[in-house]
């Protein structure tokens, strides 16, 4: 069976300040598929999250979500979602 790509990030780099925080980063996400994230403080895992949510514009790269290609903002409306960053264990 041929899984369906929904959420693909190519060649995403990003700085802050002169600081490289991500530098050409490729990320793809399959229909029903579960991942993970994960990395020391400060190597970049929230900044990612926050390009893929559409809330901070890479310095280059393209984030595409079910064949939309994301720009400076966001042009569709995505049904509301969590990012968290912290581990919360219950």
């Amino acid at each position: 069976m041929s899984m369906t790509t929904i959420l693909s990030a190519k060649n995403i780099s990003k700085a802050f300040k002169g600081k490289q925080v991500l530098e050409n980063l490729n990320f793809e996400l399959e229909e029903n598929q579960i991942v993970a994230i994960c990395g020391t403080n400060g190597s970049g895992k929230s900044v990612f999250m926050r390009i893929l949510a559409g809330l901070v514009v890479p310095d280059s790269g393209t984030v595409t979500v079910n064949g939309i290609q994301l720009g400076g903002k966001v042009e569709f409306q995505v049904q509301p979602g969590c990012i968290l960053t912290i581990l919360v264990c219950f």
